[in-house]
Formats: C-alpha cells, sequence, structure tokens
C-alpha cells in the first residue's frame, strides 16, 4: 500500500513539474521576443529603416503565431500568454511603418477583445496587456 501512495505521489509530482518547465519555457520565449522588439525600436544595431520594418513585421507574424498556439490551448494561463504575444506583435506593427500593417492590427484588436472581455465575464482580473493593446490597437 505503501508503494502505491508512494507510486502516486511521484507521478504527481512529475506531471506537476512538467507543467512548471512548460509555464517557464514560455515565460522565457516571451521575455526573448519582447526584448527583440526593444532592441528593434531602439535601433541599436543600426538597421536600415527597411530592415528594421522587415524584422518587425517579421517577429509579429511569429508572435501572432504563438498568440494562437497559446488560444488553442483554453487555459487561463494560456490565455494571458496569448495576450502577451499579441502585445508583442501589435507593438511591433505599430513601429512599423508600412500600410499592410495596419489590417493585421485591427485582426490584433478583435482577437484581444474577445479574450479580454472573456476574461472579465468570468470575473478574471483583466491582464495588463488588456489595457496595453486597447490603446495600441
Amino acid at each position: 500500500m505503501k508503494k502505491c501512495m508512494f507510486l502516486l505521489l511521484f507521478c504527481l509530482l512529475t506531471l506537476a513539474g512538467c507543467a512548471t518547465v512548460e509555464d517557464l519555457r514560455t515565460a522565457n520565449e516571451i521575455n526573448s521576443m519582447d526584448s527583440e522588439l526593444m532592441i528593434l525600436i531602439q535601433n541599436t544595431n543600426n538597421m536600415s529603416k527597411e530592415e528594421k520594418d522587415m524584422a518587425l513585421a517579421s517577429l509579429s507574424i511569429e508572435a501572432i503565431k504563438q498568440a494562437d498556439i497559446q488560444f488553442s490551448s483554453g487555459g487561463q494561463t494560456d490565455k494571458l500568454n496569448g495576450l502577451s504575444y499579441l502585445r508583442i506583435a501589435a507593438t511591433s506593427l505599430w513601429q512599423d511603418s508600412s500600410f499592410e500593417s495596419a489590417s493585421t492590427l485591427f485582426e490584433i484588436e478583435s482577437k484581444s477583445k474577445l479574450v479580454c472581455d472573456e476574461l472579465r465575464k468570468d470575473n478574471k482580473q483583466p491582464d495588463r496587456d488588456c489595457y496595453y493593446l486597447s490603446v495600441v490597437t
């Protein structure tokens, strides 16, 4: 009986650790994208305007893709992570001077509004990203 309880406890702790590792990986990825965005905005690597716009567009595409992955997972933490990715995408598109970025910003605005409204409806405190996205988009 003790061996079964020990095995069950071990399995539960292992599963909890896996979830934590995934959360840390996602947080690290968000921080890395955020850092890349700040470097592009500050243009510390002296890129031309065209190179900078291409890099910003590329970053926004990747951030939108990651947000969609997070939203498809469905959990509250995943939704908050998805909003973080949308914040990065919106900021990079906002800095991008191309006309094409405007339509993508409207798409981000509608996605983020749905998620933020859902969080409010569930009586969850909206994330700071909800407020930021409402201003940027």
